[in-house]
């Protein structure tokens, strides 16, 4: 059964700390995250549900250039940044999954900081794990998750700062160079459909001229339909094979 869930689709956006260079730095990768593929490389999973679909916007939600979608299969969770204004490509995604009491023992944020309405005060963006940085042909990225490895319901902080070749980027309102305000999501893992059982059949090859129905053989006590076939002579035969075809009538059954 599909569970719905309440979700604030909200995204975090900042503004990068202004430096005359940077420098790509380790950063120390969330242990529940087990993968970024190839930026271009796209995973489709069989979604439990619907995922989320959210606009990736700067805090004054001024411009909206990028989506960020989150879904889970029955195994795994997969977070997926998209660009939707080819102007702009991805510089530098930082992602975050997670519970709350993570997030203030990373430093991201202080305690109570997540406001109802979705927004957060984050300390510092450059402590939020799973990150990278790309050239610009970087209009996708994809993180993915071990759901055994999650709660059942994650907060998920999405940011990323973003370029244009014209050397133009989305950095907006920041209260100084390390501290932002910014969005997060709340995420609760679908529950996936249970398939339905198997239907079985009883399947019997009906020889035509030669078939007996078991109903109608002498001696035969039998409330089974079937055929038994011949007597036939010496040679190789082959005949249809039809299931649930009540009482000997092909008309009811299927030919398989």
């Amino acid at each position: 059964m599909k569970t719905q869930f309440h979700k604030l689709l909200l995204l975090a956006f900042a503004v990068p700390v202004l430096l005359s260079s940077c420098k790509k730095s380790d950063e120390s990768a969330d242990e529940k995250f087990s993968s970024a593929n190839d930026p271009q490389l796209k995973t489709d999973l069989v979604y439990c549900g619907t995922p989320v679909v959210s606009p990736m916007v700067d805090f004054a939600q001024t411009i909206s250039p990028a989506t960020v979608s989150i879904g889970n299969d029955a195994t795994q969770l997969l977070v997926k940044y998209q660009i939707t204004d080819n102007s702009w490509f991805l510089y530098n995604p930082r992602l975050f999954v997670g519970t709350e009491a993570e997030l203030v023992a990373l430093g991201i944020i202080n305690p109570n900081s997540l406001n109802p309405d979705g927004s957060v005060y984050i300390n510092n963006t450059s402590l939020i794990p799973n990150s990278s940085f790309n050239g610009s042909s970087t209009t996708y990225k994809e993180y993915l998750f071990d759901l055994s490895a999650l709660p059942a319901c994650v907060i998920v902080i999405a940011y990323a700062e973003l370029r244009k070749t014209t050397g133009e980027r989305a950095y907006v309102f920041g209260k100084s160079t390390m501290k932002r305000d910014g969005y997060y999501i709340n995420y609760c893992v679908q529950q996936c459909e249970t398939p339905p059982p198997p239907v079985c059949e009883t399947a019997y090859a009906f020889g035509g001229s030669v078939a007996n129905c078991f109903l109608n053989i002498s001696g035969v006590q039998s409330t089974n339909w079937g055929w038994s076939n011949g007597p036939i002579g010496a040679g190789s035969y082959s005949w249809p094979m039809y299931a649930g075809a009540g009482l000997c009538n092909i008309e009811n059954g299927t030919h398989v």
